[in-house]
């Protein structure tokens, strides 16, 4: 196992990692992100994620993890933002990075495995456009065979896949736009 994983994954926790995953999510050398999904010797699966760039820092994780609590008591699952043993976001050396380190609870829901919109008349109910994106690296599409100098309203959400049934989050707020 790798010495530098091992020694930030002991910051947060006890328990000895017996199986990891990791998975780079980097956008090059200025957006460097690496998640490790940890399964422990105590049975525990958590997820241990380090960030090296210009908006993942300890002050802006501690905001994250307020919100998720605040969501969480209105009944949402949200997986929990762990802090180190010492109560806080370490920032840690890691090939080469200084990145800080936070942890999660592992959960068994995805991230959106896709968004899909909808463009229409101000109700959605009149010729209906829609356009489903499944590639996870793509945010942005076009809504074919609109008329012109038409006003569209539009509305856009994203949906996860869990065990074959696929569950979609709320409407975004509707935003209208006319084409040429």
């Amino acid at each position: 196992m790798d010495p530098e994983f091992e020694r930030v994954f002991s910051l947060f926790f006890n328990a000895a990692p017996i199986a990891v995953q990791t998975i780079d999510s980097s956008h090059g050398d200025s957006d460097f992100r690496t998640t490790f999904l940890v399964e422990t010797d105590a049975g525990v699966k958590v997820v241990l994620k380090l960030a090296d760039n210009d908006f993942t820092f300890p002050e802006k994780i501690a905001v994250w993890q307020r919100t998720i609590e605040e969501y969480r008591k209105l009944g949402y699952e949200c997986p929990q933002i762990l802090t180190d043993k010492s109560g806080g976001f370490p920032v840690v050396s890691y090939r080469g990075h200084r990145c800080t380190a936070y942890a999660e609870e592992f959960s068994a829901y995805r991230t959106a495995a896709g968004r899909d919109g909808e463009g229409t008349d101000s109700v959605f109910t009149k010729d209906v456009k829609t356009v489903k994106i499944s590639d996870k690296k793509t945010y942005e599409t076009a809504i074919k065979s609109l008329k012109a100098k038409t006003t569209y309203y539009v509305r856009v959400r994203s949906y996860h896949v869990f065990e074959g049934t696929t569950y979609y989050d709320g409407w975004s707020n509707v935003k209208n736009a006319k084409t040429n």
